[in-house]
């Protein structure tokens, strides 16, 4: 998502004495309108007109889109600063999106919200980048299909073929036809709870599952699961300064439902890692590699 960062762009580029938060809004509706020509776009800036505007201080900036294709390139850069050389403020900043991609999975939709940010306004202005330098709780309430979960499952090499997933009375079930010794391909059934684990990730839980419609008993059933959990993890860009923890997650009219909190990682909480000097490196240590799910 890092289209995120251009929502300010158009507006925040322009400011004048004589600018007000509306026009604002305008331009970012064209700048994000000449990048996202396929989408539909809508901004919505409120505060006070004049110094404010000229000074980068806003009650709320709002943006809506649908329709975001995120392969576009030349996107501004977002990171965390000690300090803003020339602060701007915005009391709430907030975006809503439908119909998207998210690190290759279809979205139906996203709604995040952050308060209290402050940002170096002439970073902005001079170097194109956006520039945190604090930010307020935040939180996201994403909407992933039915449908998005199954395209998850078809690109696994979990034995399962011809899966289908439906969501419903809180649970995920999971049908197909999978490869049984001496048996040939059977039907298959999966159902079970979805939970949150390791703060980002979506487990498959209190799981049971038949082939040819017999219980399929416990000792066969654990490496099944181990090919689809997580059965989806919540990822933003690496290089932003939030982290992302899951706080509910339900299922409802045949959709996964996702709420987490986006908390700012400051600048002088960023790892700094000093490089070891060629002479001195010890020998390398061999280390198990485990492939992500």
């Amino acid at each position: 998502m890092g289209w995120i960062a251009a929502l300010l762009a158009g507006g925040v580029l322009l400011f004048n004495s004589k600018a007000t938060p509306a026009r604002v809004g305008e331009e970012i509706e064209k700048s994000l309108r000449q990048k996202y020509p396929q989408s539909q776009i809508n901004v919505e800036v409120r505060g006070k007109r004049g110094l404010n505007v000229t000074r980068g201080k806003f009650k709320s900036v709002r943006v809506q889109m649908s329709n975001v294709s995120s392969n576009g390139d030349g996107l501004l850069q977002i990171s965390a600063v000690n300090k803003a050389r020339k602060a701007g403020r915005i009391g709430q900043l907030s975006f809503g999106l439908r119909d998207f991609d998210l690190n290759g999975v279809p979205i139906q939709s996203a709604d995040v919200t952050w308060n209290d940010v402050v940002y170096d306004l002439k970073s902005l202005k001079d170097n194109s980048k956006l520039e945190l330098q604090s930010v307020g709780q935040g939180n996201a309430k994403i909407v992933v299909a039915a449908a998005s979960l199954q395209a998850l499952l078809e690109a696994r090499d979990s034995g399962i073929q011809k899966p289908k997933v439906l969501l419903r009375n809180g649970r995920i079930e999971l049908s197909g036809e999978r490869e049984v010794p001496l048996l040939g391909v059977q039907p298959f059934s999966l159902n079970a709870r979805l939970e949150s684990r390791n703060g980002n990730e979506i487990w498959l839980a209190d799981s049971r599952a038949t082939v040819a419609g017999a219980p399929l008993p416990s000792a066969f059933l654990e490496p099944l699961l181990k090919g689809f959990n997580p059965i989806y993890r919540f990822e933003l860009n690496e290089k932003w300064p939030f982290r992302a923890l899951l706080q509910e997650v339900r299922v409802l009219d045949d959709t996964l439902q996702i709420d987490a909190a986006l908390t700012f990682i400051p600048a002088s909480e960023t790892p700094q890692i000093a490089p070891v000097p060629a002479a001195s490196a010890p020998a390398a240590t061999p280390q198990t590699v485990v492939a992500p799910a």
